[in-house]
């Protein structure tokens, strides 16, 4: 027998004899107290868990033990598995084994489910024993009993369970494959896992890392289901539409910085969180570092592709105006969140800081931006067609309790409402805690100008008490006009110099605004137009000729005799030009009432006393035309007369048409002064057919009935 043949056989003898002594130590080694003792002392110590297992069954080429049934439980009894694998198989290491040790050199989980619940207390993960590379299995083979060189998990599910979202939320990855393995250069492991979320969404995860050492990360979900996020936003959101998010984690060392690179875009998103809704595409990227407990880092959110709606059509941002936020952000743990901000809406620039703890701070500092096109995004400005700048100045909001300080400037702000005059504001707002008051503000209506003075009180009030004060003065006399043609129904119909003193007060709380504007004024008016030489007129309105309108057949018959007395016409004293008019108004429950209403013509004046309905100026007065000496001579057809009085049992209509009633009486009391006179026309027809002294009886006979006037 030669010698290379008695070589082989004494090899195959050795090794025949290995396996064989490997099939009798393995099964004695792992049914006995050893094997399963040490890995429920290593999941007890390294994991601070329980450990279960079925089955286990020994093969030998290579090494190996395949576990059935293998269950990791939770952090407490009250929590579902870490882990519960259909098989794991072990890998062993021939050399560890022979030395009675188990070194693993591939770990194989098969048809798992990996469990990680999210609870009050924090995230319940399992911490398992990171592989370590070849040498540093070897260097620690005599003093660990279970190491690890690969862990590859197979069609597996990934469980994350958050019990603290609201409402709780489950995510499942499922599909999923994992490979974490020592990398060859020694200290880090080497890792890749691909999967399936929700069903719909791919989700890989590839890179290396080190608890001590370098990180090296690209996590990438494609097409995730947006609604998954509606927890995260509040009970009372809504989303809907595909996220794409990627992420690259860097660490140079173990002393350097975790370096964060994040990004989320969507082609169609559709969201609504509390007040704001989102329309349309968008793209969020950070990043960021985390240094020790602190992140920070820049922040980018592009909206300008986006349709944004606040406040339900408060603020509209119509897609492709531009809309961007950048900053930075920084988050240390136990002290809030903290950062600088530049916010691009339309054509206003905001910039500033905010700091979330210990109470939300807020910066906004805006250079003044011009207001043309800005009713496209605020549609209570769309009829007012604003023009001019609008600028923020040093503003900063706190809250919990909310406040505000700071200033609104508004430089030349013409307000043009379609079909009344442009209004143009000068000025400033400040902003005092919970109110906004003006500062230097003026408004100018045409030639009219008014200083504005006021407050907008309890800013942050959700309930009745907010309110707007203001008192607006004339500092000159203004033209009439100019004023109440801001008043559709007025335009062009009063006119005359105007002097103004009002205050007035608008409740805006939430109670309030379910009633028209009109019906929560309160205050006080007073006005005076005229008084000049140039006086005054209101168009179309005489409430002398009103009045003698209602004065029936004999009246007409008087006043039809003027022009053959003294070559006049009654026209004449019926113009609607006035000397001077006059009022104190008391404004509430939607109408404003006077006891002091009144209007100076040249041969007669008008007293009203009683309400104007706000809403359409309907008129609920009553009153008295007064006729001075000269008219009551002209009347009476005498060359000399006395004030008189005309009692206006009534004024009703509108302030433009105003109607008339009078008493019966009143009317006999008119007869008998003017149309039955002994020098009237009238009078001396009646005298002439029934006898002298006939009018002056008919007369006295009306007297009696309505009272000598």
């Amino acid at each position: 027998m030669s010698v290379a043949v008695r070589i082989a056989l004494a090899g195959l003898a050795v090794v025949v004899a290995f396996v064989m002594g490997l099939a009798m130590f393995l099964p004695s080694w792992v049914e006995g107290a050893g094997f399963r003792g040490e890995f429920e002392r290593f999941a007890q110590e390294n994991l601070g868990r329980t450990i279960d297992y079925g089955a286990v069954e020994v093969r030998f080429l290579p090494p190996r033990l395949e576990v059935a049934n293998l269950e990791i439980g939770g952090s407490d009894a009250t929590l579902p598995p870490a882990i519960a694998a259909r098989s794991v198989a072990f890998e062993l290491s021939w050399l560890a084994l022979l030395r009675g040790r188990a070194v693993v050199d591939e770990l194989v989980i098969d048809a798992a489910t990996l469990r990680m619940v999210r609870t009050e207390r924090g995230i319940d993960l399992l911490a398992a024993a990171l592989p370590a590379s070849p040498a540093a299995a070897s260097a620690r083979d005599s003093a660990v009993p279970v190491s690890l060189d690969r862990v590859s998990v197979r069609d597996a599910t990934v469980v994350f369970d958050d019990r603290v979202a609201v409402p709780p939320v489950v995510w499942e990855l499922s599909e999923t494959d994992i490979v974490a393995a020592a990398s060859p250069s020694g200290g880090a492991i080497d890792f890749d896992l691909a999967g399936v979320l929700e069903g719909s969404s791919s989700v890989n995860v590839t890179g290396s890392a080190s608890l001590e050492g370098p990180i090296a990360a690209e996590v990438s979900i494609q097409a995730l289901d947006a609604e998954l996020l509606r927890s995260y936003a509040g009970a009372e959101s809504a989303i809907s539409g595909k996220l794409d998010m990627g992420a690259k984690l860097v660490r140079a060392s173990a002393e350097a910085p975790l370096e964060v690179d994040f990004s989320v875009s969507s082609a169609q998103i559709e969201a609504v969180v509390e007040e704001l809704s989102v329309s349309g595409p968008l793209g969020l990227a950070a990043t960021l570092e985390l240094e020790g407990e602190t992140w920070s880092g820049p922040v980018r959110l592009d909206l300008n592709e986006a349709a944004l709606d606040y406040a339900a059509g408060t603020l509209l941002k119509p897609a492709g105006i531009p809309g961007m936020l950048t900053g930075k952000l920084v988050h240390r743990a136990g002290s809030g969140t903290q950062g600088e901000y530049q916010l691009t809406l339309r054509n206003a620039v905001a910039s500033g800081a905010i700091e979330a703890e210990p109470r939300l701070r807020v910066e906004v500092d805006v250079p003044p931006f011009e207001l043309t096109g800005w009713g496209e995004m605020i549609p209570a400005l769309a009829e007012m067609d604003p023009t001019g700048t609008l600028g923020f100045e040093g503003m900063v909001f706190h809250g919990d309790p909310s406040d505000l300080a700071g200033s609104l400037a508004l430089a030349d702000v013409l307000i043009q409402p379609e079909g009344v005059p442009a209004l143009l504001v000068k000025g400033y707002l400040d902003a005092l805690g919970n109110k906004l008051v003006p500062r230097d503000l003026s408004a100018t209506a045409g030639t009219a100008k008014f200083v504005v003075e006021g407050e907008i009180s309890d800013l942050f009030d959700e309930g009745a008490g907010r309110s707007l004060a203001l008192h607006l003065v004339t500092p000159d006399p203004v033209e009439s006009n100019d004023v109440f043609s801001l008043l559709e129904p007025m335009r062009d119909a009063v006119h005359g110099a105007l002097v103004l003193d009002a205050d007035i007060l608008l409740p805006l709380g939430v109670h309030w605004n379910e009633r028209p504007a009109s019906e929560r004024l309160v205050g006080d008016v007073h006005f005076q137009i005229g008084g000049d030489e140039a006086g005054g007129r209101v168009r179309g309105v005489s409430l002398l000729q009103k009045a003698f309108d209602r004065f029936g057949v004999l009246g007409h018959a008087a006043l039809l005799a003027l022009p053959a007395r003294r070559g006049k016409s009654m026209d004449e004293y019926y113009s609607e030009d006035f000397h001077v008019a006059h009022a104190t108004f008391r404004i509430e429950n939607g109408a404003a009432r006077t006891q002091d209403f009144e209007v100076v013509h040249e041969k007669y004046t008008t007293r009203l006393r009683g309400g104007l309905r706000l809403s359409d100026l309907a008129l609920d007065m009553r009153g008295e035309v007064v006729i001075g000496e000269e008219l009551d001579a002209v009347l009476a057809g005498t060359d000399s007369g006395r004030e008189r009085i005309i009692p206006l049992a009534r004024v009703g209509g509108t302030a433009l048409d105003p109607t008339v009633s009078l008493r019966s009486e009143d009317i006999a009391a008119f007869t008998s002064r003017y149309a039955l006179g002994s020098n009237s026309k009238l009078g001396k027809k009646i005298d002439k057919a029934l006898g002298a002294g006939a009018s002056e009886l008919l007369r006295s006979v009306l007297d009696a009935a309505g009272g000598k006037r």
